[in-house]
């Protein structure tokens, strides 16, 4: 039985030398899993992506002590090499994916109850609670931004220091509509003519300033400087440059229709301020005072 988990695509707000910032939107990258006899590692659809696919899984079923072989099904509505993390939502879906159908045969899925309103997932495996954080630092490979891959866990915004793989702040995201206006074209890369001024940007966002940091960050590319303007004159509250795209950010929905008339090429998403899941129904609802009486050394992070 194979085993399914949704991660999305990923928007740069602001980056430095070692450490960047980034949200979550919603378009989508699912991941299905189901374990097979030997151990063969197989990736299906995942195009260029395949052997992300294929050492995501390796690497994951190496982490929790399992040797199982498994097939993974990928259906991507990331644009590749757009600047929009599609590394990293491969990355997490199929880690997500394969955690979930490792627990269907050596542990088992179920949810916390925090209050009224949060729920979260969470996943047994060998008697070990997998923890997205974790997770996450195990699926940092092939060039991937961990800022980008905590977002893709945990949904909203980040803002990571990228080396030491470390949390600087953590939230969700305005409900807001991205505009976005994708494409191949590689971003200028600046990094070397401006890192003081890019260190101060990313403080911005370290601030919670994000839609300032945005702004100024976009400021640095200056082969996507038109299409910058041309989405702020349309009305867009902030602009963030990710990769080759370009994205703005509405809150006003008759702005957002005039735009859309404006770029009719451009893809309209929300953001996406939960964390990662996967397809299995829980066996249990935990309330907190539960949880925290289960037995084992392990960390669980809830941000």
């Amino acid at each position: 039985m194979s085993v399914s988990a949704t991660s999305y695509a990923t928007v740069e707000i602001a980056s430095s030398v070692g450490r960047g910032s980034s949200f979550a939107i919603e378009m989508p990258c699912v991941a299905s899993v189901e374990l097979t006899d030997g151990k063969k590692i197989t990736a299906v659809g995942a195009g260029t992506l395949k052997d992300v696919v294929s050492l995501t899984l390796k690497k994951v079923m190496k982490h929790v002590g399992c040797s199982y072989g498994a097939t993974a099904r990928i259906q991507n509505q990331i644009p590749l090499d757009s600047g929009l993390g599609d590394k990293e939502a491969v990355a997490s879906a199929s880690c997500t994916a394969l955690l979930g159908a490792l627990a269907e045969r050596e542990g088992g899925v179920n949810e916390l109850k925090i209050d009224k309103f949060t729920i979260e997932q969470f996943v047994v495996v060998k008697g070990k609670v997998a923890d997205k954080l974790e997770f996450a630092k195990v699926c940092c490979h092939s060039g991937m931004s961990f800022d980008r891959l905590v977002s893709c866990f945990y949904g909203g915004f980040s803002v990571c220091d990228n080396q030491t793989q470390e949390i600087l702040r953590r939230g969700e995201m305005e409900s807001l509509k991205a505009l976005l206006l994708s494409s191949k074209q590689k971003k200028t890369d600046s990094d070397f003519f401006f890192p003081t001024e890019r260190e101060i940007v990313l403080h911005e966002a370290l601030k919670g300033n994000l839609y300032s940091a945005m702004k100024l960050n976009a400021l640095f590319d200056a082969g996507a400087r038109n299409r910058v303007i041309s989405v702020l004159d349309g009305g867009a509250l902030a602009v963030a440059v990710s990769g080759g795209s370009v994205v703005g950010l509405f809150r006003d929905d008759k702005k957002l229709s005039a735009a859309v008339k404006r770029f009719p090429r451009a893809i309209v998403a929300g953001m996406v301020n939960h964390s990662i899941r996967c397809s299995k129904k829980p066996r249990r609802i935990y309330s907190v005072d539960d949880f925290l009486k289960l037995k084992g050394d392990w960390n669980f992070h809830v941000f």
